[in-house]
């Protein structure tokens, strides 16, 4: 997974700093903290796992990075819905990252809401990373796949508008 991070930030690393990203599955927050120690000005973290959650933070406080972190534990949808509703006019956010549990079916619904949601800069990227041969769509509303990376079982899809 280290070298896959490392392959996104190659690709969109002029499209990182002092940017507001949002890592919508974020795990233990190493794509958010790789975004931030890379420049990104903000980063808002997501996992509905409370556990994750208090990983994410003891790793941000370890990276002095409190003051530009956000963590949430909601439902990714719950979380956009969120976000659509009270965060958006203060910080449009610039680069989403998708890496939902790869038995997790909502990466359409996701990818369609954010397309629609109104709360993206305007010129938003789309990180999706899914498993190997999953079908899904190249457009999504203003969003089409500009780019799309083989790493072993995994795919990586941008979608720019």
């Amino acid at each position: 997974m280290e070298k896959v991070r490392e392959a996104v930030f190659n690709v969109i690393q002029n499209r990182v700093y002092d940017k507001i990203f949002l890592d919508l599955f974020a795990g233990s927050g190493a794509v958010g903290i790789e975004a931030l120690s890379r420049g990104a000005r903000f980063c808002i973290f997501n996992d509905r796992s409370k556990k994750n959650a208090e990983i994410i933070t003891q790793n941000i406080k370890k990276c002095n990075l409190m003051e530009r972190s956000k963590i949430f534990t909601m439902d990714s949808m719950k979380l956009l819905t969120h976000l659509r509703a009270c965060e958006s006019s203060k910080m449009p956010i610039d680069v989403v990252y998708i890496d939902p549990p790869y038995k997790n079916d909502c990466y359409e619904q996701i990818i369609s809401e954010l397309a629609n949601g109104g709360y993206l800069s305007d010129e938003p990227i789309l990180i999706v990373e899914l498993p190997k041969g999953k079908p899904l769509s190249e457009k999504f509303g203003e969003f089409y796949c500009g780019k799309k990376s083989v790493y072993g079982d995994t795919e990586i899809w941008y979608y720019i508008k």
